[in-house]
């Protein structure tokens, strides 16, 4: 196989390719500065010589970007095997924003995801420009899975259809979106201020995980349901 262009399936990607991946997310995970690392730091974690990992990639930024884009393939993965599992569209839009505090809660990789998506980094245009090309070639997952859950609860009767697909898919991500933003600025002992004041924030002013995430789902719901 050539080199590695981050268009690959998950089981297109060679066994020492998928283990320079695994490698990347252990040391992100481990508290490593991405911008530090060095193509010698994960040829060794992963147990294969530096020289093999210039047989899949030409730069260490190539590594690192699809190495957090196979981290998001595999979540998306996961949750896809649950999704389909709830019968209702509100049960699995509940479902996602679970997954989704559970993730970002859980490690750093959906943190480095996100930062890097909007960092003028090499590693960040390496990223998008991966993202955008699995977007053209129709193999964007997120949106896949996405438009795959409102055609269904289209078909169900459950969403309405006085919109178009593709503005219901960009509307759902906005709200999907903004969760993350609020799980990223969320202060973990005391919840995220809904004012930029530091100090005098009572208790009734703080906004909890559980109470903003109840919000996304109700305005999720309030908005897609069928209009009686």
């Amino acid at each position: 196989m050539g080199k590695i262009t981050g268009r690959e399936a998950l089981t297109e990607l060679p066994a020492k390719v998928i283990a320079l991946y695994r490698a990347v997310i252990a040391l992100i995970e481990e508290g490593a500065d991405i911008a530090e690392l060095k193509v010698s730091d994960i040829t060794e974690k992963a147990g294969i010589g530096k020289g093999t990992a210039y047989d899949y990639f030409d730069t260490k930024e190539e590594i690192i970007a699809y190495a957090l884009l196979f981290f998001m393939e595999n979540s998306m993965a996961r949750l896809e095997e649950q999704i389909w599992e709830k019968n209702r569209f509100e049960e699995k839009v509940d479902l996602t924003l679970d997954i989704m505090s559970t993730e970002m809660g859980k490690g750093a990789c959906m943190l480095r995801f996100i930062n890097l998506l909007y960092e003028p980094s090499q590693a960040g245009q390496t990223l998008r420009s991966a993202l955008q090309e699995a977007k053209v070639l129709n193999r964007c997952r997120p949106l896949l899975l996405l438009r795959d859950i409102l055609e269904r609860g289209i078909a169900g009767g459950e969403i309405r259809s006085d919109v178009p697909l593709n503005c219901l898919v960009y509307s759902l991500v906005t709200r999907f979106v903004s969760y993350v933003a609020f799980l990223l600025g969320q202060n973990e002992e005391s919840g995220c201020c809904l004012s930029v004041e530091k100090e005098g924030i009572t208790d009734e002013q703080r906004l909890s995980g559980e109470a903003f995430k109840a919000y996304i789902s109700k305005c999720i719901m309030e908005e897609f349901r069928v209009r009686t």
